[in-house]
């Protein structure tokens, strides 16, 4: 029968060590962990492991200096505990990566806490690091914006298209013209997003031609709205292109060229896009809705009454030659060649 007593503490062998002992040290003993529980604890993936105690980040940052205290700091950041790698890494006492600077930053304001990002990521733009002072100066000016203070984002993102930065300079650009967009200032914004389309940028180029579809059709030109989707759809952009097929259907529709609407649109869902495909897919069916109910009111235009005692009648008309092919005048596809449109812009 088993015994209900406290079973009896094995000795540790080389196999099973005592994961805390205690050790002499000067002035008397102490509890220390064993290697193997050090290494357990500091390793994430383990099962087994823990989250670092705040209090370990602080005792850390009061006893050890310099570099080790740096790299402590890193250790935290790795781990997300980014307000201790705050304290760890602000010590004048040794150089820091630049890059950690922009990664606390970006963990500050993923939390929104706007004013200690905002600290960090002008401490990133103060290290002069040619990657990571450009993006900072984006992102602070996407901090800005987010908090309201259109002046200074427009500051940074000025800032940042002055150091001609490949990626971030056409990301400044960029977000210039959604800013102004917002703001209703179309000619700003106009001006910003064909900076951003003579980049080149694979990324941003096609954003910016989507985008500046979306201003030119709000501002009542279709013509120019038509052109900038056909470019940004001849990228063959994953995302963009699609988008801009949709949007160059629903313009299409609104232009009263439903044959031309369902093209776009059924190209659209051919990518294969997610969410494109789901919405193009509900425009169809609402143009077909809409096509339905038009020969429903012909028909019952023309026949009056008539249509009730014969509901036949309709199904005539569909087979007539008069009505047999109202889309079929769109059914070829059409010339996507942009060339002629202007392609220097």
């Amino acid at each position: 029968m088993p015994s209900n007593g406290p079973r009896p503490r094995l000795p540790p062998t080389a196999d099973r060590p005592r994961l805390i002992d205690l050790q002499d040290v000067p002035g008397g003993q102490r509890y220390a962990p064993h290697p193997l529980l050090t290494v357990i604890a500091d390793d994430p993936s383990e099962d087994v492991s823990w989250p670092v105690s705040d209090v370990l980040w602080s005792y850390a940052d009061h006893y050890f200096s310099g570099d080790q205290r740096r790299d402590i700091g890193y250790s935290a950041l790795t781990r997300g505990a980014y307000q201790a790698a705050a304290r760890l890494l602000s010590h004048p006492d040794t150089t820091v990566d630049p890059h950690a600077y922009g990664q606390i930053a970006m963990l500050f304001y993923e939390h929104a806490e706007w004013a200690s990002s905002r600290d960090w990521w002008q401490q990133a733009i103060a290290t002069g690091h040619p990657e990571v002072a450009p993006r900072a100066m984006v992102e602070l000016g996407v901090l800005e914006k987010m908090d309201g203070d259109l002046g200074q984002a427009r500051h940074w993102y000025q800032q940042a298209i002055a150091t001609g930065h490949p990626d971030q300079a056409p990301r400044a650009m960029f977000q210039l013209g959604v800013l102004e967009q917002t703001e209703g200032d179309p000619g700003q914004a106009r001006h910003w997003y064909q900076q951003a389309i003579a980049t080149g940028h694979p990324e941003v180029a096609p954003t910016a031609m989507v985008n500046l579809g979306i201003l030119e059709q709000a501002d009542g030109d279709p013509g120019q709205a038509r052109h900038w989707y056909q470019q940004a759809i001849a990228t063959g952009h994953p995302t963009e292109a699609p988008r801009a097929m949709f949007d160059l259907g629903f313009l299409e529709s609104e232009d009263g060229d439903l044959g031309q609407a369902r093209h776009w649109y059924q190209q659209a869902i051919a990518t294969g896009h997610p969410d494109v495909t789901s919405r193009a897919q509900h425009e169809l069916r609402a143009l077909d809705r809409h096509e339905r109910d038009r020969q429903q009111g012909e028909h019952f235009g023309r026949y009056g009454y008539l249509a009730y005692a014969d509901p036949t009648l309709m199904k005539r008309d569909d087979q007539s030659p008069e009505t047999s092919g109202p889309t079929a005048a769109h059914a070829s596809e059409p010339d996507t060649d942009t060339s002629a449109d202007g392609n220097a812009d």
